[in-house]
C-alpha cells in the first residue's frame, strides 16, 4: 500500500465514523422524542379528574383543555380540530370536558374555550368563537393559536397548512374544517395562489 492509497483509506474511515456518529445521534434524538410522545388522543374528563389530569399532569407537560357543549356548532368544529392536533402533537396532553360540568353556569357565548396549562399553571386561553378569528375555523388556525401560547413546546415550529390534515364538516355559519383557499383549490383542481 502506497502513501496515496493510505490517505484514501483514512478518508474512507473518517467518512464512515462521521456517518456512524451521525446515525447514533439521530437514533438518540428519535428515542428522546418518542419517549415524550405518550398521548395522541383527547381524553374526556370530569370535574373530579381536573386536579390529576390538568394541575398534576407532570413536570413540563403541556395540557390543552377544551371546554365544549353538545349542540353548539363551533364546539363541534373545534373538537374535530383538537382531535386532529392530539394525533399530531403526541407530547401534549389534550383533554375535554363539558363546560357546565367544569364551571357551573359557564355561558355558551364563551364556547368553544381552550385553556393551556403547564406545570399546573394557566399559560393562555382562547375563549369564544370570535377569538378563533373571523373566517373559517381550521386545524391549522387552531394549531397556530395554541402554538403561539406554547402548547407544543419550544421546539415546535408552526407548519404550513399543507402539512396538517384538516377536519371536514359541512359549511355552517362560517365554520368548516378546511380553509377557504384549500376548498377552492380542491373544487377547481388547481393549486394556484391566485384563486382568491
Amino acid at each position: 500500500m502506497d502513501l496515496e492509497e493510505l490517505d484514501e483509506f483514512e478518508d474512507e474511515l473518517d467518512d464512515e465514523q462521521i456517518v456512524h456518529a451521525y446515525r447514533r445521534q439521530r437514533l438518540e434524538e428519535m428515542k428522546a422524542k418518542l419517549s415524550k410522545e405518550i398521548y395522541g388522543e383527547v381524553i374526556e374528563i370530569s370535574k373530579p379528574d381536573w386536579k390529576k389530569q390538568v394541575n398534576e399532569a407532570g413536570e413540563k407537560i403541556w395540557v390543552v383543555v377544551h371546554l365544549y357543549q353538545n349542540g353548539i356548532e363551533a364546539s363541534k368544529v373545534v373538537s374535530g380540530c383538537v382531535e386532529a392536533l392530539a394525533k399530531k402533537h403526541k407530547a401534549t396532553k389534550f383533554v375535554k370536558i363539558l363546560s357546565t360540568r367544569c364551571i357551573e353556569n359557564y355561558p355558551d357565548r364563551n364556547l368553544p374555550t381552550l385553556f393551556v396549562y403547564r406545570d399546573g399553571e394557566l399559560k393562555g386561553q382562547v375563549v369564544g368563537r370570535s377569538s378563533f378569528g373571523t373566517g373559517d375555523v381550521t386545524v391549522t388556525g387552531v394549531e397556530e393559536k395554541l402554538s403561539k401560547i406554547g402548547a407544543f413546546g419550544a421546539e415546535h415550529r408552526f407548519e404550513t397548512a399543507t402539512q396538517v390534515p384538516n377536519f371536514e364538516v359541512k359549511r355552517s355559519k362560517g365554520l368548516v374544517g378546511q380553509g377557504r383557499k384549500e376548498r377552492d383549490s380542491e373544487s377547481d383542481g388547481s393549486n394556484s395562489d391566485d384563486d382568491w
